[in-house]
């Protein structure tokens, strides 16, 4: 009798632990796949120095809820035509610029994002942004026309 029930424990020992031994589930936090990125604030000035200032605010939020703002701002040679921020915006972003006479801007905006346990993750962006443009003495205003949103890529 006890060599029957000592051959059953050993071949229900392994399914009872089967059973108890709880299974851990990998929860992978995207805390950095954020939502479109609003600029608002845009302006580009072009001086008679052959300089262009761009300066910009911009918004996201995750998808977890949370809000964040930032600003980049820049001076570029006007010989330049694609503008690069690199460093000069808060939060931390790079951003390229594509001016156009046309009247638009095309924006590539690369947004450098904390994400889970500290680890940067950066989060593309690009789109357009139409410009309303006043000539001005030896140059031109330009400001944002309409609302703007980037995309994440």
């Amino acid at each position: 009798m006890r060599r029957a029930i000592a051959s059953l424990s050993f071949f229900l020992l392994p399914a009872v632990l089967a059973v108890t031994i709880p299974t851990h589930r990998v929860v992978t936090r995207e805390e950095c796949k954020v939502l479109p990125l609003e600029i608002t604030n845009f302006t580009l000035v072009e001086d008679s120095t052959n300089f262009y200032d761009v300066g910009f605010n911009f918004t996201f939020s995750t998808q977890e809820g949370r809000a964040q703002d930032g600003s980049c701002y820049l001076g570029a040679p006007k010989a330049s035509g694609i503008f690069d921020t690199r460093g000069e915006c808060n939060p931390r972003g790079l951003a390229f610029f594509r001016y156009k006479k046309s009247g638009e801007l095309s924006v590539d905006f690369d947004f450098l994002c904390l994400g889970h346990m500290g680890i940067p993750q950066i989060i593309p962006f690009n789109g357009s942004i139409p410009l309303k443009c006043d000539r001005t003495a030896g140059g031109q205003n330009c400001s944002q026309d309409g609302a703007v949103a980037l995309n994440a890529i």
